[in-house]
């Protein structure tokens, strides 16, 4: 990513860099896209460990958000 003259770099989802700002550099053996804590996350809520995953008023505001994207275009 290319913001404000600063790069954030990540490479095959094993490793996260950043330049000209502070990024907290991750290095894996195997490609981490998060998948697996999504995977947890929704185990927990289904068992109602957790509550919900994402708070309903998120899914609102996502929801608003790509319908103006969706009008704009």
């Amino acid at each position: 990513m290319y913001f404000d003259g600063k790069i954030i770099v990540i490479d095959d989802y094993k490793s996260i860099s950043g330049y000209g700002t502070k990024v907290h550099d991750i290095r894996t053996a195997s490609p981490e896209k998060g998948q697996m804590d999504e995977l947890q996350a929704f185990s927990k809520c289904v068992k109602g460990q957790i509550s919900t995953a994402i708070s309903l008023n998120q899914l609102i505001q996502t929801t608003e958000l790509s319908l103006k994207c969706d009008r704009a275009s």
